[in-house]
């Protein structure tokens, strides 16, 4: 059984409290580039399976609601207990299984996948890089032979080399990678930070509209004008 690193505890924890402290911590249901993003990886998984598919780090079930409308058998896991929780009421009336579970010692047996989806992970879990080797051989167990895995991670442009080559270290094929030419938007958030509580701000950060306007751009300056990679990859046997 793999066991858990210090600093794997430690992020469990964390996220643990902040699940606890904040209503809705990352405010996936209000920033419409999160929604965008969600949108686009529902799209994805609309393409690429029809079995049973893991959501790996469910967070509070805004993603897993909206790929439970898919014809897919789901299960989401995630660390903290209380997004559980939260994610389970948000989908009660959907035929989801959620887990509590550690990304490092995943409660799902081998080879019972075909699809894991882990959105904004590895990275952004907080995790060292051998709990990422950890984590992704994990992913590995859980799929079927030549099942696969759709990563996204939130990242400087200059990591998506290094996330790309971590994934096929750990017994993954690189299918494609994609971006989504989300820095301006970013960066537009960080520049009205201090007035993220202002009306005019809120309405901008739920605004489709300006998220697209700014992708677009985005997309004319090339994979560096992204926070996003985004990478299918298929299970090496």
């Amino acid at each position: 059984m793999i066991k858990r690193s210090d600093n794997a505890s430690v992020q469990a924890e964390f996220f643990e409290t902040l699940h606890r402290e904040a209503e809705e911590p990352f405010s996936y249901s209000t920033r419409a580039v999160e929604q965008l993003r969600h949108g686009w990886i529902v799209d994805k998984v609309a393409g690429a399976a029809r079995g049973r598919v893991l959501d790996l780090g469910c967070s509070r079930g805004q993603l897993t609601a909206a790929l439970s409308e898919l014809p897919i058998d789901l299960t989401a896991v995630d660390v903290a207990p209380t997004a559980i929780t939260a994610a389970r009421e948000r989908a009660s009336r959907q035929a989801i299984r959620f887990l509590a579970g550690n990304a490092l010692a995943l409660p799902i047996g081998s080879g019972q996948m075909d699809l894991v989806v882990a959105a904004d992970g590895i990275y952004s879990w907080n995790l060292d890089a051998p709990d990422r080797d950890r984590c992704l051989a994990e992913i590995h167990r859980v799929l079927v032979p030549r099942g696969s895995a759709l990563f996204t991670e939130h990242t400087r442009a200059h990591r998506f080399g290094e996330f790309t080559q971590q994934i096929e270290r750990n017994g993954f094929t690189i299918e494609w990678v994609d971006y989504l030419y989300d820095r301006p938007w970013y960066q537009v958030e960080s520049w009205f930070k201090l007035l993220q509580r202002t009306s005019v701000v809120g309405a901008a950060r739920r605004s489709g509209w300006v998220a697209r306007i700014l992708g677009r751009i985005g997309r004319l300056l090339g994979p560096a004008a992204s926070r996003h990679v985004c990478v299918m990859a298929r299970r090496s046997d």
